[in-house]
Formats: structure tokens, sequence, C-alpha cells
């Protein structure tokens, strides 16, 4: 493993180390649920940005009885309106605003269906960011990873961490840096790359990524709905404009989103080693 990984030691943080996840969600109901277990269980606590779900997201999140659960709102909220538009230059603004004005020390964009993790075992997530705080570092990025369904067997409602095996570095946007854990407050921050990128004065980005695991979809009839019905009709003006929402650019009805287990990566024991080996 290389040396800069090193610098994450086996730290209990003080009881007053806060690390929030916000996270901005659209009919996510098939796994709400996991990712709010899993987010507590890594030891941060959760805010909900819901933006107009209709799926029974908001409902869930409403009853949530987690202990890690400070806060969740409707935004931008039209009452007694659907909300059709999914603007991310205005929920990354908000994003940044409840970050700002919480009492964390550390904010992570976390959307509903992703899973971070530390880049070494052993190590909650509150831990290493709390590990990387004491070395002087005040951003985090993350390497993406995608989770790809190879068939139709997930069952809504059960952990989709423990279901998907079968990975991929190279799915969707490459490209893009994911620096998504940051010190706060800050006097001002940005995102350029809408969810991908934080940006401020003074960005000290450790040296070493965390893992992003991504799990956009989840089987043929839930990638249909989601990518024709649920997202590309809804995306802003806005968005496009600046580039943004290109992930599903090129895909049409009718195509396959199942993947092919010979040309993609089986998750091992091994996958921390696998995927910071991807550093070279």
């Amino acid at each position: 493993m290389s040396s800069r990984y090193n610098l994450l030691k086996p730290m209990e943080p003080p009881a007053d180390f806060r690390v929030l996840a916000i996270m901005p969600v659209y009919n996510e109901i098939d796994i709400m649920a996991a990712v709010l277990k899993h987010i507590e269980m890594s030891g941060l606590l959760i805010y909900v940005i819901d933006n107009g779900s209709t799926d029974g997201t908001w409902e869930l999140v409403k009853s949530w009885k987690g202990n890690a659960m400070v806060g969740y709102e409707r935004f931008p909220y039209r009452e007694g309106k659907e909300n059709t538009c999914y603007d991310l230059a205005l929920i990354s603004a908000r994003v940044g605003e409840i970050a700002g004005t919480s009492d964390a020390n550390w904010a992570v964009w976390h959307d509903a269906d992703e899973y971070m993790e530390p880049p070494v075992s052993g190590l909650a997530l509150r831990q290493a960011i709390y590990g990387v705080d004491t070395c002087g570092y005040n951003a985090i990025e993350f390497r993406l990873i995608t989770f790809v369904p190879i068939d139709n067997s997930f069952v809504p409602g059960t952990d989709y961490v423990a279901h998907f095996n079968y990975w991929t570095e190279s799915y969707g946007v490459k490209a893009c840096k994911w620096i998504r854990a940051w010190r706060v407050p800050q006097s001002h921050v940005d995102f350029p790359a809408g969810s991908h990128e934080i940006d401020f004065p003074g960005r000290q980005v450790f040296p070493g990524k965390f893992i992003l695991r991504h799990y956009p979809l989840r089987s043929q009839s839930h990638a249909e709905r989601k990518i024709f019905k649920e997202r590309i009709p809804r995306y802003s003006e806005t968005g496009k404009a600046k580039g943004w929402h290109v992930q599903y650019s090129g895909t049409k009805e009718g195509d396959c989103f199942l993947g092919d287990p010979q040309t993609l990566r089986k998750l091992t024991d091994n996958f921390l080693e696998e995927v910071n080996q991807l550093d070279g």
C-alpha cells in the first residue's frame, strides 16, 4: 500500500468531533433504509434534502428512528405542487448553506446510491476523517468505483452493499475529481462540477483517495425508470448548459443496462488493496 495511506492511524475521535453527511435524494426508496443504516454505522450524522420524491422516500426519512438523523427538508419546497425539475446548482448551494451553518467539524456530500469508506481496513469513516483532520488537510478526494447489476435479482429494501459484487472503475464519468468531504466552516464554498467536487480558498486535499462505491442502477427495470422517467426529463436547462448530467448521454430506451461479468471485476476480500493499486 502506498505510504500516503500510512498517515491514517487508528485514533478514536473526541466525542464532539462531528461529521455531517448531507444527502440530496429523489426516489430512492429501494435502498434508502440501507444507506441510512450504513451512514449511521460509519459514525456520521445525517441531513436529508428531498427533491420531491414520489415513491415513499420522503415518508421513510420523516419516520426514521436512527439517532444519526439531525434534520431533513423538502427542497425546493413547493406546497401542493410536484417538483418536476432537478436543479443541481440550486441544490449544491443549499448543501453549502447547510454545512456552513451546522455545528459539524466536517461535511460530506453523500448521495443515496453510494457507500463511502476509508482506503484502509479497520477504520470507520468518521475515524478516518478525523485522521485526515489531525494531519492538517481540509478536503478529501474519493475514487469512484461503480457496482453494476448482472441480473435482476436485487430485492428492494435489502442491503445493496451486500448484494452487488461486480464493479468497474471506468463506468460513467471517470475523468472528474470526486472531492466530496471538507472541513467546515469555510468562508466560501463552490461546486464547479456540480456534486462531484467542492472548491474553496486554501483547499488542501489529503494525498490518498478514499473509496466511493456507487450503485446508480440496480436492475434493468430500475435503470429504465430512473434514466428515462426520473432523471433525464427532470434535468434543469441550467445544469445541461454547464455540461452536467452527461452520464446517460447516448442511452436510449431498449438498451440493456445489465453488465457482463466477464468484463467486470468481482468483489473479493482484497477489494481495498485492488482499488488502491489503481493509482499505480
